[in-house]
């Protein structure tokens, strides 16, 4: 992390039926790397107003404005870091000037002119209506609008001996808006005689979601002064469009006995656009107890003797789902530019449009269903200076949408689209939470978690699938793959054999002779362990590692942004009856 500034400046104010909040901020980062940076300003503004005790609105904005630059690096060729890596003093360069010797293709001269930025603006707004006729009954109207414009840009300079020495500019326009309403109405009643309190409440979300990209690109730039991409000597245009739409509803009911016990039962129906023709509605349940021990009289005796100041114990089960991408249940087609016959012979032939297949769809494509269900705890003790929370889940996912190949006799190319396995996703999540020291003046808050994760690719759902290759595998295609019995896209490797006298085995070309594959172990970790703390300014230091079966504790020094109310979020996992949450999904 190179240079960091912070500044924020807000303010708030009010009378008795109106009030207002205002914030900017400024955030500006420099990269270890040469020309490489974030720089971060946001103006937040929120308005309350209510006329009378039975009606209230919010008025929400936010605008967030963003420029990064950044490097050439990771796995790039002419990148500083695999340049240094791959270089030792005293050899020639591969590619670029002889001088100096130990970098093996690019020099930072070089590196440091490529040209990677991107800059965007995003506009939130939204606004809450509520409305109480009577104490008991409650309506509230949720309106809100996200729209984010990017421009991406990629320039090599003409002259620049990187990937295209001929100079290149491309430029990417994404738009993207989003606009949501949301109606939910709750009765609270109490049931005499029963010390119960039920609150029943219905409502209704709607999402649009509309995304529109062009993209631009000019090979051969004529000068390094002259970058526009409308004088290179070969360019390429092309646009993207991509809507979808989805309405749910959903009906709970939460009885609430003493304040202490309260138990939770729902359901919820969706419709979404990108289902299959052949799909319609699907349903959500979910369910949920909470209770707060620490409330109950007859055991009040017992945790005062132990110091404890809260104990809440909770169990709950849901069902979510993921909706499919945009048009992928849907058979289109596309029109490409071809070449037809000349109209005389010795005539140049002409340019022309043909219509081509592209995605074969299938009208009976499911959203991804998953079931969890989960228990655990939280618990203060000294009056909160001591807390801990515990949770145990396990979710099963079914449905799981994966690309099977079309027949060639269907005259599509490719592969379909299809819901087909099911996945198993099990673990743990603990934190413990301390304040050693709490004064007037001097706050230190200690945060621990750990975690663990285990998910198994249960079946495919089809006994003629033995496994499924993921895509998008350039340098070491096979490595990654989706077995029956084993984590979704585990790494797999064929180790080199051994003679007797443990050199290496060569066939006769002088290659080494591969093993079987062999199974390595899972792409994403399995156990997590992070540790953070919080100093007097509320400026977070953490230590994260995260270890996968067989391999090196990797240990991550980092400064961690506090989130509102001052709070860190190391770990975050979706509940129970949340369709956002996609679980280990391929």
């Amino acid at each position: 992390m190179g240079q960091l500034r912070r500044l924020n400046l807000s303010v708030r104010g009010g009378a008795e039926r109106f009030s207002f909040y205002v914030s900017g901020d400024i955030d500006d980062e420099e990269g270890v790397f040469f020309k490489s940076f974030t720089a971060r300003r946001s103006l937040r503004a929120n308005f309350t107003v209510e006329p009378s005790r039975k009606f209230d609105f919010l008025v929400t904005t936010n605008l967030i404005r963003n420029h990064l630059r950044l490097p050439l690096g990771d796995e790039a060729g002419s990148g500083l870091i695999l340049s240094a890596m791959r270089g030792q003093p005293g050899r020639a360069k591969v590619s670029g000037p002889p001088e100096p010797p130990w970098w093996r293709t690019a020099t930072p001269e070089v590196s440091n002119r490529y040209n990677n930025q991107t800059r965007s603006d995003r506009v939130t707004a939204g606004a809450t209506l509520t409305w109480r006729p009577f104490d008991w009954f409650i309506h509230r109207l949720t309106l809100g609008l996200d729209y984010t414009s990017s421009l991406a840009w990629i320039l090599y300079e003409a002259g620049t001996p990187l990937d295209v020495p001929e100079g290149l500019h491309a430029q990417r326009v994404p738009r993207t808006y989003v606009y949501t309403a949301d109606y939910a109405v709750s009765a609270r009643r109490r049931l005499p005689g029963w010390n119960l309190e039920s609150t029943t409440s219905f409502g209704v979300q709607y999402n649009a979601r509309r995304t529109e990209t062009l993209f631009a690109s000019g090979t051969g730039l004529g000068a390094p002064d002259v970058t526009l991409i409308g004088t290179a000597a070969r360019t390429q245009g092309a646009n993207a469009f991509s809507e979808n739409k989805s309405l749910g509803y959903y009906l709970q009911e939460q009885l609430g006995y003493a304040d202490r016990l309260f138990l939770t039962a729902a359901v919820r129906a969706d419709d979404n656009s990108t289902f299959g023709e052949n799909f319609d509605i699907i349903l959500y349940p979910k369910a949920s107890l909470s209770w707060v021990l620490s409330e109950e009289p007859w055991l009040q005796p017992w945790f005062d003797r132990a110091h404890v100041t809260n104990l809440r114990v909770r169990l709950a089960w849901g069902q979510a789902g993921r909706a499919p991408d945009p048009y992928v249940a849907v058979q289109t087609y596309t029109v490409d530019r071809v070449t037809l016959a000349p109209p005389a012979p010795g005539a140049a032939p002409p340019t022309g449009n043909a219509l081509r297949t592209s995605n074969f769809g299938n009208p009976d494509l499911r959203p991804e269903r998953g079931t969890e269900w989960e228990a655990g705890f939280d618990a203060e003790w000294f009056d909160g200076r001591l807390g801990m929370e515990f949770t145990y889940y396990d979710k099963r996912m079914r449905d799981l949408i994966q690309s099977v190949p079309v027949a060639p006799s269907t005259g599509f190319a490719g592969s379909q689209l299809k819901n087909i396995g099911a996945t198993k996703n099990t673990g743990i999540e603990a934190v413990l939470t301390a304040t050693p020291v709490l004064t007037r003046w001097l706050r230190w808050e200690s945060r621990l978690t750990a975690s663990t994760n285990r998910n198994v690719l249960v079946s495919f759902g089809d006994p003629t699938i033995t496994e499924v290759i993921p895509g998008g595998q350039v340098y070491s295609p096979g490595m990654q793959r989706h077995r029956v019995g084993r984590p979704l896209a585990a790494y797999y490797e064929r180790p080199p054999l051994r003679n007797p006298d443990g050199t290496f085995a060569l066939d006769a070309n002088g290659a080494p002779v591969l093993d079987t594959l062999q199974y390595i172990g899972p792409a994403q970790p399995t156990r997590q362990i992070g540790w953070g703390n919080t100093d007097p300014v509320e400026q977070p230091a953490a230590v994260c590692a995260s270890r996968p079966p067989g391999r090196a504790l990797p240990l991550q020094l980092q400064r961690v942004q506090p989130l509102p109310g001052g709070q860190q979020q190391l770990l975050a996992r979706q509940r129970p009856g949340h369709p956002q949450r996609s679980g280990a999904a391929a």
